[in-house]
Protein backbone atom coordinates (compact mmCIF):
# COMPACT_ATOMS: atom_id res chain seq x y z
CA UNK A 1 0.00 0.00 0.00
CA UNK A 2 1.45 3.35 -1.04
CA UNK A 3 1.01 6.52 1.02
CA UNK A 4 2.72 8.73 -1.52
CA UNK A 5 1.82 12.40 -1.82
CA UNK A 6 3.24 14.48 -4.65
CA UNK A 7 4.44 17.22 -2.30
CA UNK A 8 5.79 17.27 1.24
CA UNK A 9 6.29 20.39 3.37
CA UNK A 10 9.09 20.20 5.95
CA UNK A 11 10.00 22.69 8.64
CA UNK A 12 13.78 23.07 8.69
CA UNK A 13 15.45 22.88 12.09
CA UNK A 14 18.73 21.67 13.46
CA UNK A 15 17.33 18.12 13.51
CA UNK A 16 17.44 16.80 9.95
CA UNK A 17 16.60 13.13 10.46
CA UNK A 18 12.84 13.79 10.45
CA UNK A 19 13.20 15.58 7.11
CA UNK A 20 15.38 12.97 5.44
CA UNK A 21 13.59 9.77 6.53
CA UNK A 22 10.35 10.19 4.49
CA UNK A 23 12.29 10.82 1.29
CA UNK A 24 14.26 7.62 1.75
CA UNK A 25 11.10 5.54 2.26
CA UNK A 26 9.76 4.48 -1.13
CA UNK A 27 6.24 4.10 0.31
CA UNK A 28 5.92 7.80 1.18
CA UNK A 29 8.55 9.43 -1.07
CA UNK A 30 7.29 12.68 -2.62
CA UNK A 31 8.10 14.11 -6.02
CA UNK A 32 8.77 17.53 -4.49
CA UNK A 33 9.78 18.77 -1.04
CA UNK A 34 9.13 22.31 0.09
CA UNK A 35 11.43 23.41 2.91
CA UNK A 36 10.00 26.10 5.17
CA UNK A 37 13.08 28.04 6.25
CA UNK A 38 13.83 30.87 8.66
CA UNK A 39 16.87 33.03 7.97
CA UNK A 40 18.84 31.43 10.80
CA UNK A 41 18.29 27.97 9.27
CA UNK A 42 19.20 28.95 5.69
CA UNK A 43 22.54 27.12 5.72
CA UNK A 44 20.93 23.97 7.16
CA UNK A 45 18.24 24.19 4.46
CA UNK A 46 20.80 24.39 1.66
CA UNK A 47 22.65 21.35 3.00
CA UNK A 48 19.38 19.46 3.48
CA UNK A 49 18.24 20.37 -0.04
CA UNK A 50 21.46 18.97 -1.48
CA UNK A 51 21.03 15.70 0.44
CA UNK A 52 17.40 15.32 -0.62
CA UNK A 53 18.20 15.99 -4.27
CA UNK A 54 21.15 13.60 -4.32
CA UNK A 55 19.55 10.81 -2.28
CA UNK A 56 16.63 10.14 -4.62
CA UNK A 57 16.42 13.06 -7.01
CA UNK A 58 13.37 14.83 -5.56
CA UNK A 59 12.73 18.45 -6.47
CA UNK A 60 13.36 20.84 -3.59
CA UNK A 61 12.03 24.36 -3.11
CA UNK A 62 12.92 26.74 -0.29
CA UNK A 63 10.02 28.71 1.21
CA UNK A 64 11.32 31.49 3.41
CA UNK A 65 9.70 32.76 6.59
CA UNK A 66 10.74 35.87 8.51
CA UNK A 67 10.32 34.67 12.08
CA UNK A 68 10.27 31.04 13.18
CA UNK A 69 8.43 31.99 16.38
CA UNK A 70 5.65 34.08 14.81
CA UNK A 71 2.90 31.51 14.33
CA UNK A 72 0.54 33.90 12.53
CA UNK A 73 3.28 34.78 10.04
CA UNK A 74 4.03 31.09 9.46
CA UNK A 75 0.35 30.31 8.96
CA UNK A 76 0.07 33.16 6.44
CA UNK A 77 3.14 31.94 4.54
CA UNK A 78 1.83 28.36 4.47
CA UNK A 79 -1.53 29.56 3.17
CA UNK A 80 0.31 31.52 0.44
CA UNK A 81 2.10 28.32 -0.47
Amino acid sequence: MSLTFANHVYLVSQYTTANISPVLDSLVRPQRVILVVSTDMAKNAELLADVLKQAVGVQVELWMIDDAWDIEHIMTRIMEL
